[in-house]
C-alpha cells in the first residue's frame, strides 16, 4: 500500500496529507492513501480502472470526508448530475460501512 500511496502522491498533489494540513490525521496509510486514490481518480474523470490499485481500493457512493478534511467529490462540473463517486482504500470503506446503521 506504501508503494502505491506513494506512487499516486507522485501524480497528485498530497500537501493536504502532510503534518499541520486539514488531512494528516488520521495519521495512518489506509486514510492518507484514500484522500491519494480518490484525488487521482477525480482527476481522470473516474475511469474505470483508476480507482483499483492493485485490488487495494474501491469505489463507493459514500463520501470518506472526516472533520476538516474534504474528499473532493469530482473535479468536472460536466458529470456533476451522474451522482458523486469516491475512491477509497478497502480498510477505510470497511470502516464507513460499520458506521452506517443497517434499520431505520
Amino acid at each position: 500500500m506504501i508503494a502505491a500511496l506513494t506512487w499516486t502522491c507522485g501524480i497528485v498533489d498530497c500537501s493536504s496529507l502532510q503534518e499541520g494540513q486539514v488531512c494528516f490525521e488520521p495519521n495512518t496509510v489506509s486514510a492518507h492513501a484514500s484522500f491519494a486514490y480518490n484525488l487521482y481518480y477525480q482527476q481522470n474523470d473516474r475511469l474505470t480502472g483508476t480507482c483499483d490499485f492493485n485490488g487495494m481500493a474501491m469505489t463507493t457512493w459514500t463520501g470518506p470526508s472526516h472533520r476538516s478534511c474534504y474528499f473532493p467529490d469530482h473535479l468536472s462540473a460536466l458529470t456533476r448530475s451522474h451522482g458523486f463517486r469516491f475512491c477509497a482504500d478497502g480498510a477505510v470503506l470497511i470502516m464507513l460501512l460499520m458506521a452506517i446503521p443497517l434499520f431505520h
